[in-house]
């Protein structure tokens, strides 16, 4: 039984970064050409100073924004409680968008900011830079700890930034 109950558990974790709802390149693609119209087309209700819910999600993310607060950018975030199932999405999110952005120039991003009086700190990422038709586009997908009231959760954060 013991036995039984160990390899669930190892087939479990071995299938768990399954569970998340894939960022499929039509997405990205989708995007990319929304932004060229500052995202009008997904562009929802205001919930901030320039900042927007989208009616547009990808890979699944309950809470997408499109900011047009300085250029356009659209970003989702996914929330995770524990910095382990945050950096396990991370590595999965970045897969696929690695994926869909290959030929890309691809920056590490380190982490860049100490605790900051938002109650943001970026803890790893990667930057994608366009050319050509791109030159203006640049895609980040990285892990971040949010500390709100003394309460600490983790976001996985996929950025558009278009110049």
């Amino acid at each position: 039984m013991k036995t039984t109950l160990a390899l669930a558990a190892l087939f479990g974790l071995t299938l768990a970064p399954a569970a998340y709802a894939q960022v499929d390149c039509g997405e990205i693609r989708r995007v990319m050409a929304e932004a060229e119209n500052d995202f009008d087309d997904i562009t929802g209700d205001e919930v901030g100073d320039d900042v927007y819910k989208s009616r547009y999600l990808i890979g699944g993310a309950k809470d997408c924004y499109v900011d047009l607060s300085f250029g356009a950018s659209y970003f989702c975030l996914f929330l995770h409680d524990h910095p382990d199932t945050a950096f396990s999405a991370y590595r999965y999110r970045l897969g696929e968008v690695r994926r869909c952005l290959s030929n890309w120039k691809q920056t590490a991003i380190p982490e860049q900011r100490p605790l900051s009086g938002d109650g943001f700190r970026d803890l790893e990422g990667v930057s994608f830079e366009g050319s050509g038709d791109y030159e203006f586009t640049e895609w980040t997908v990285l892990v971040e700890q949010h500390i709100e009231n003394g309460n600490v959760h983790y976001h996985v954060r996929i950025t558009l930034e278009f110049y």
